[in-house]
């Protein structure tokens, strides 16, 4: 909770001097009409009204929302006689979300700006709030509602177990603290170029992604000369397991043990590697261990995911693994993503569980030369490090910003 007692951050614009000014959310915003549209209600074509729903706060949009860059869903036409023009939102408007099956998730806030004559409107399980006076910086809030300061309060105001939510009288609890508009437009100018600099990364990992994604399938149907074999033939197969999650003894050794959670979709040597078990819960459970530079594949829940193993790991149930490979691992471990991918887009809208051993051992792969394999794996592996070495830089933007906006308010 914010205690009241510091009228300044731990971290300031040096021409900056004054005390900051405090003020309750009830006393600084009105709160206005919402409405409870489902996603069936909403459209991504046409539509004349714009709406908020609280699963897009949570997954799409950012702190602050350019209606001049993002796009919003549409309220349906037939809908469009059940609202109001009182309710339409106004640039420097904040939507709360009030509901979240994530604790961490509760109360998240955007503010709107550049709505200009776009109609929008607050939707399904947020709470719309207006600002009564001329005391904010457009975009400001939208930050500092996102800040530990102010989170920490909505957290303690959240009830529930499985579904934690906010009410309209606790939001209004909360107490806000805010600097002159001057500072406050230094601060948004500030984030402003972090979340660009976000943005760019982002733009920059999508492209590379779609370039390799682009670039297997034309490597693999331009080969002049290849051997077609079934993958059966290419290496030998093991299973995993999952040890009894009620031994908590089974849990606290070192041998790497991973689910399909741990395996990235767009990289083959990415394996997250947080969980360790026992000699003990090896020799117990079904799982197996599997020597390092082996292919794992997720056959079951997450099909699709393929990995290179790091070291020697023990893997779920979910996965088919390859060991005793003929042909370059690498090679494989690119041809059989890009197989598998599609093979899970073609299961999707079915009721599959996942695909057999039989079905893996059936897939055709083409071989092309020992030196054209190195090739091949050896320009995945450029793009991937590319992929990961941005996908770094914004793990680090992402941890920057969340530690600034700890440290820039109060």
């Amino acid at each position: 909770m914010n205690d009241g007692s510091r009228n300044y951050p731990n971290l300031r614009f040096p021409e900056f001097k004054e005390k900051w000014n405090t003020g309750v959310f009830d006393d600084l915003y009105l709160f206005g009409k919402t409405y409870s549209f489902s996603r069936d209600q909403l459209t991504s074509e046409t539509g004349s009204i714009r709406n908020v729903h609280y699963g897009d706060i949570h997954t799409k949009l950012g702190m602050v929302v350019d209606l001049d860059k993002f796009d919003l869903p549409r309220v349906n036409e037939e809908l469009l006689s059940n609202i109001s023009e009182e309710s339409f939102c106004s640039d420097g408007d904040l939507i709360i979300a009030d509901a979240s099956e994530d604790y961490e998730g509760v109360g998240k806030t955007i503010e709107l700006i550049n709505i200009c004559d776009k109609k929008v409107v607050s939707g399904l399980h947020t709470i719309y709030a207006k600002p009564k006076l001329n005391v904010f910086s457009l975009g400001y809030m939208g930050y500092y509602t996102n800040s530990i300061q102010v989170h920490d309060q909505v957290k303690f105001f959240a009830v529930g177990t499985k579904v934690y939510s906010i009410s309209k009288t606790n939001i209004g609890k909360i107490v806000l603290k805010y600097p002159s508009k001057a500072e406050q437009q230094k601060i948004v100018e500030f984030f402003s170029l972090i979340d660009q600099s976000i943005e760019n990364i982002e733009e920059k990992i999508k492209m590379l992604v779609l370039q390799k994604k682009g670039i297997i399938p034309k490597l693999i149907n331009e080969m002049s000369k290849y051997k077609l074999k079934k993958l059966g033939e290419l290496a030998s197969f093991v299973g995993g397991g999952t040890p009894s999650k009620t031994r908590s003894d089974y849990w606290s050794g070192s041998i790497p043990w991973v689910s399909s959670s741990d395996i990235s979709i767009s990289n083959i040597h990415k394996v997250d590697i947080s969980r360790f078990i026992t000699n003990e819960a090896l020799k117990e459970s079904t799982t197996k261990l599997i020597m390092k530079d082996s292919i794992l594949i997720v056959s079951r829940v997450g099909v699709g995911k393929v990995a290179i193993a790091p070291g020697d790991l023990c893997t779920s149930q979910d996965f088919t693994n390859l060991t005793n490979i003929v042909p370059d691992s690498r090679y494989l471990a690119h041809y059989l993503s890009y197989l598998m991918i599609l093979k899970s887009k073609m299961t999707q809208g079915t009721s599959i569980k996942g695909i057999t051993l039989d079905e893996i051992k059936n897939y055709d792969i083409k071989l092309p030369s020992d030196f054209e394999q190195k090739r091949i794996a050896d320009l995945l592996d450029r793009l991937d490090d590319r992929i990961r070495y941005n996908e770094m830089e914004l793990e680090f933007l992402i941890s920057l910003k969340r530690g600034l906006l700890s440290r820039m308010f109060i």
